[in-house]
């Protein structure tokens, strides 16, 4: 998927699944957007801290979300990539 298409992907998917349903935990309104521009991914390093790796090499891997923000507050969500990509996926199939 082109930047352009996925922007206005992610753009669909707020509208859609997360803006009408659900309130900012924090100020209670409804205005949520993703990130402006071509940062619409966030990506995090995931590994297991030593004390729990229980003897076994974990060299850890790659989690991205999508970060969405509340327009009044600034109060920030992360929306991991699966469940985007799992809606897309079902959304071009129909």
């Amino acid at each position: 998927m082109a930047g352009e298409d996925f922007l206005h992907a992610v753009q669909a998917f707020v509208a859609e699944k997360w803006q009408p349903h659900h309130p900012c935990d924090r100020c209670g309104t409804f205005q949520w957007s993703i990130l402006p521009g071509y940062a619409a991914v966030l990506s995090l390093h995931a590994i297991t801290p030593p004390a729990m790796d229980y003897g076994q090499s974990s060299p850890g891997y790659e989690v991205e979300f999508i970060p969405i923000y509340c327009n009044n507050c600034g109060n920030t969500i992360n929306i991991y990539i699966g469940v985007f990509m799992e809606w897309w996926t079902k959304r071009e199939t129909t």
